[in-house]
């Protein structure tokens, strides 16, 4: 069985189930530190009998995007 999330009607990502294991699914295009609300994003498991009915994913928050603050100057 399948995994999948939607974001407005499309398939934004998708992860093949492992029974008993816990099914974690990437979603890319996300903004850092952003909150979006709950229903933005649905999921369903799907498999060879069909799909079942999409349910909201809870609001939640991406994580602030890591900045290297390294550089690298050349000069002579």
């Amino acid at each position: 069985k399948t995994l999948k999330v939607y974001s407005e009607g499309k398939v934004v990502g998708q992860q093949v189930v492992k029974d008993g294991e816990p099914t974690n699914v990437k979603i890319t295009g996300l903004t850092s530190s952003t909150t979006y609300p709950a229903g933005k994003f649905k999921v369903s498991f799907s498999n060879d009998s069909g799909e079942s009915e999409k349910v909201d994913v809870p609001e939640f928050t991406t994580i602030a995007k890591e900045v290297n603050t390294d550089a690298e100057v050349e000069g002579q």
